[in-house]
């Protein structure tokens, strides 16, 4: 018998199957004498069956465990059925030694529900009527043993006495199957046979188990089922012509792993009413899926369940694999994970994957809620022809995550569909080496799948690829990959323009750099472009606009900078948002024109900016100018601002410009309310116009940190904040004002210069805390009362020096020591009302009238009267007497002028002091007339020197001690 057992082992299963192999007398026979388990057959101890139903029972019991071992279990021929009586028993071991294995064309019965696991290593075939029933689990191995708790038993060398120590719970699934060479050895089997299931039903309650170990596993004609359980099957080879089904409330699993290659010819159904189930092919060397594959979420609520396939050569021809849900979308991943990642479900990444043009993924909600994910991938080189799906629900939901990609080569002839239509289109991305975005196709540059031969390291998409997609409301990821011969670039060579649809997003990944040569624009909805170079953080990288003259408009979107690598900005950006979520830097070496543009994070720009339409910041970011030219080119209202919802943003500037209509006329340009222009450094920035435009200032303008800011538009009004601390802040338009809202800020160390001409209402409120005030401008009072000191309007230590011109008003100081300190400053028309020193040289235009009782010091300065016809040092009306205390110096008349007169009027006290002499002298013949006194009584000298002097009050000039008069 021998030869005649290796002989037929050696033909092994698969060819007396296929080839219809004689149909022999069944036999079902227990194994006797030292190896028996106490089996019997029809109530015979270690008997055999060949005819009708034959009863098994006996056997070893451990626990919940029975063990039993047959010499032979063939059930052809005149058998009709075997039934086993288990006793109670939850889990029953059969082990067949025979070395041409198991043979089940009838039922195999269990007399009560329980689990079967069946260990047959020289093979297993069921055909025809073959089947089981009361089985729960059942697993059919052709492996030499099972785990059984800390224990293994053995198919062929257990005994009876080992066997009733096996009472632990026996391992589930691959894990528990032990396979043992010196077992085949002591069978006279070379390698485990094969398992086949060729027509009939297999059904089970729970779990299906079929494990060849390293024989083949054919399924063929037949149809397996575990509804809501799991399939498991395991081969050398598996050729699936069989449907396999675990369909139920939660859907199930399926898995088939083959050493060497797995075909799918015949369906697989995971489908859920709560959720859909799990499906896992994997393969050592090749996938061929040419049938339909479904792991849906069939329930109102329910989403779709997860599908991988995998092998080094995966294939899909003809395949129809879905993963669909009602309530959300499951997941496909072919080859790999996203961007290469490992799968869930175990299995090595695909070197190549093929998906033809017949066959289609889908991941869609059928109902209400988001897509779900696709993903095709391989190590080398991806082919994408069929139909992909990640579509959001039509009752609700975004569109979901669609991935193509190919870590050397990838083709794709169509772009997915990750549409919504009541949502936010979904992803799609793609990732190849070196990938380049041209006017036309074709979309690869790889022939010959599935055995690819390649026609050069890039890959090539094109333009009207995204754009289709982008139109249809899908986003688009583009990315690369270093595992070619190139560096993992992206460039953009054709215009991207997005036409039609929703909102989407483009995504542009690189390994190394990113190059924008043509515009990327939508003309309908948003378009988010999200940029990010040196993907992989080595090398280095970056985003690069290498052709002049070109755009980016996003219509409303993003343009968010995500990656390590940095971006230089040139040309032209328009309506979009610059943004950044990494750690790379926008830079602005060149000119930059930014139209309808919020800044959504802190930029530096070293070059000229041109600013078309509005400028907005967002929340807390801070952009350096540096000390250029920003020019703001358009006209009507402008706004330097905050986009919608934040509440603060900063400007730096170290010089330069802030130009308001730029080549325009009629524009007013508004500060922002929470925006802050902040002077840095040591050198000045005009704040200025073009053509007679206005600047209104609603936010801050402050120079705290050094710098000096010089507001010089031909109109200024600041309704916000002027601050000057550590820096200084000079007004110098030809006509400002401090609105009611307005403030000036000044504190230590800074310095504030009202320059230009204003009037009383202008100035507003201030806060002061040290610093200087300085009035280089003309402050028109308008008749009202200006108290330089601490206590008026220029706040603690008063105006520091008046160089320029107070008009038509009073003059006080209440401070306690008052002073008015000069720097060639001019008192134009002005009225004297309190006690006052003057420190400088004081420059006095039209009168100057002191009220009653008022002593002004002019020290030892000089005044100069600068104006013609009669003037007057004279009373204010209703003053009886007022008082200039002079200790040196001059009082000009005619200072620069010709024509005038000078009176000191009736109730004028010129009084002298100290040692020093006092001139009272003119220029350009200007006759001096006093109305008042001439006094030296306190210490002093008089020089009166003027061309002609007129002393109205006596007939008789007399000489008192201290004064010298000459006359004529």
């Amino acid at each position: 018998m021998a030869p005649s057992i290796a002989l037929r082992h050696a033909i092994g299963l698969w060819a007396l199957i296929l080839a219809g192999g004689p149909v022999v007398a069944g036999e079902v026979s227990a194994t006797g004498g030292a190896l028996g388990l106490g089996t019997a057959v029809n109530g015979q101890l270690g008997g055999s069956c060949g005819l009708g139903l034959c009863q098994v029972g006996g056997g070893t019991a451990a626990g919940r465990n029975l063990f039993h071992r047959f010499s032979a279990f063939d059930t052809r021929g005149g058998i009709t059925g075997v039934n086993f009586s288990t006793g109670g028993a939850q889990n029953v071991f059969v082990g067949v030694t025979s070395p041409l294995g198991s043979f089940i064309d009838k039922l195999v019965s269990f007399s009560s529900p329980g689990n079967l696991f069946w260990l047959s290593p020289g093979g297993i075939a069921i055909s025809g009527a073959g089947g089981f029933a009361n089985i729960q689990q059942l697993n059919l191995s052709t492996a030499t043993g099972w785990r059984v708790g800390n224990g293994v038993f053995d198919a062929a060398g257990t005994t009876a006495g080992q066997a009733a120590l096996l009472s632990g719970a026996p391992v589930s699934g691959l894990a528990g199957a032990v396979n043992d060479p010196a077992t085949l050895a002591a069978l006279g089997i070379q390698k485990n046979g094969d398992l086949s299931i060729a027509g009939g039903l297999l059904t089970v309650d729970q779990g299906l188990l079929l494990d060849a170990q390293g024989g083949n596993v054919l399924l063929q004609a037949a149809r397996l089922q575990a509804k809501g359980g799991s399939v498991e099957i395991q081969g050398q080879s598996v050729r699936q012509d069989a449907p396999i089904e675990s369909s139920g409330t939660s859907g199930g699993s399926v898995t088939i792993n083959a050493a060497g290659a797995l075909t799918n010819g015949a369906p697989i159904q995971a489908n859920g009413s709560s959720a859909g189930g799990t499906i896992n092919l994997q393969a050592g060397t090749s996938l061929t899926s040419s049938s339909a594959i479904t792991a849906t979420g069939t329930g109102p609520m329910a989403k779709g369940g997860t599908i991988e396939l995998t092998a080094p050569s995966v294939t899909l021809a003809a395949a129809q694999v879905d993963a669909s849900g009602a309530g959300g979308g499951g997941v496909i991943r072919v080859g790999g994970g996203v961007q290469g990642s490992p799968l869930s479900l175990g299995g090595a990444n695909a070197i190549n994957t093929m998906v033809d043009s017949s066959s289609s993924l889908k991941a869609d909600t059928t109902q209400a809620g988001n897509g779900g994910q696709v993903v095709v991938w391989a190590e080398r080189a991806t082919l994408v022809d069929g139909a992909i799906s990640a579509r959001g629900g039509p009752a609700g939901g975004d569109g979901g995550f669609v991935e193509t990609s190919g870590r050397e080569q990838l083709a794709v002839s169509r772009a997915p569909d990750a549409s919504a239509p009541l949502g936010k289109g979904g992803t799609w991305l793609l990732d190849p080496n070196n990938l380049t975005v041209n006017a036309s196709g074709p979309d690869s540059n790889v022939s010959g799948f599935p055995n690819a031969t390649t026609t050069g390291d890039s890959a090539v998409i094109a333009a009207s690829t995204i754009n289709a997609a982008l139109n249809a409301g899908t986003s688009v990821s583009l990315a690369t990959s270093a595992g070619g011969a190139q560096a993992g670039d992206i460039t953009v060579s054709a215009p991207i323009s997005k036409t039609a649809g929703g909102a989407a997003s483009l995504s542009l990944s690189a390994h190394n750099n990113i190059n924008l040569n043509a515009n990327i624009s939508s003309l309908a909805g948003a378009l988010n472009l999200n940029l990010v170079a040196n993907s992989d953080n080595v090398g280095g990288g970056s985003v690069q606009r290498q052709t002049s003259g070109t755009f980016i408009d996003l219509n409303g979107g993003n343009l968010n900078l995500a990656g390590n690598g940095d971006f230089t900005l040139i040309d032209d950006f328009r309506n979009l948002r610059f943004d950044k979520s990494g750690t790379g830097s926008y830079l602005a070496p060149f000119f930059v024109r930014l139209t309808g543009v919020t800044i959504g994070t802190d930029m530096t720009f070293s070059n000229e900016v041109g600013i078309v339409n509005d400028l907005l910041l967002a929340n807390g970011v801070t952009v350096n100018k540096e000390a250029n030219i920003w020019r703001f080119g358009t006209t009507g209202l402008r706004t330097l601002g905050l986009a919608p919802g934040a509440t603060s943003a900063t400007v730096i500037s170290s010089g330069g410009f802030i130009l308001a209509g730029q080549g325009v006329i009629g524009q007013t340009l508004t500060i922002g309310p929470g925006v802050t222009l902040q002077s840095s450094g040591a050198g000045t920035t005009q704040l200025r116009d073009s053509t007679a435009s206005t600047i209104i200032n609603n936010g801050t303008i402050a120079s705290t940190t050094g710098g000096t800011w010089s507001i010089l538009p031909a109109g200024f009004i600041n309704n916000g904040a002027v601050t000057a601390n550590n820096g200084t802040v000079s007004i110098s338009s030809t006509s400002w004002s401090n609105g009611s809202t307005g403030v000036f800020n000044v504190g230590p160390s800074g310095t504030l210069n009202l320059g230009g001409t204003f009037t009383n209402a202008n100035p507003g409120a201030s806060n002061r805390t040290g610093g200087s005030v300085f009035i280089p401008g003309t402050f028109d009072l308008a008749g009202a009362t200006l108290d330089v000191g601490s206590a008026g309007l220029f706040g603690s230590g008063g105006l520091t020096q008046l160089s320029g011109t107070l008009l038509g008003g009073t003059l006080i100081n209440t401070d306690t020591t008052p002073v008015l300190t000069s720097g060639l400053g001019t008192l134009n028309g002005m009225t004297i009302g309190s006690n006052v020193g003057i420190n400088g040289t004081l420059r006095i235009a039209n009168d100057l009238l002191l009220t009653n009782g008022v002593t002004v010091n002019k020290g030892a300065n000089n005044w100069n009267f600068v104006t013609t016809g009669v003037r007057t040092l004279g009373l204010a009306p209703g003053a009886s007497s007022a008082t200039v205390s002079s200790s040196g110096g001059a009082i000009f008349a005619g200072s620069g002028v010709s024509g005038q007169t000078l009176t000191i009027g009736p109730g004028v006290t010129l009084q002298s002091s100290g040692a020093g002499t006092t001139t009272l002298t003119n220029s350009s013949a200007a006759p001096i007339i006093n109305n008042g006194t001439i006094a030296s009584t306190t210490g002093g000298t008089w020089s009166i020197t003027p061309t002609s002097f007129h002393q109205r009050r006596h007939r008789n000039t007399r000489c008192f001690s201290g004064l010298h008069a000459r006359y004529r």
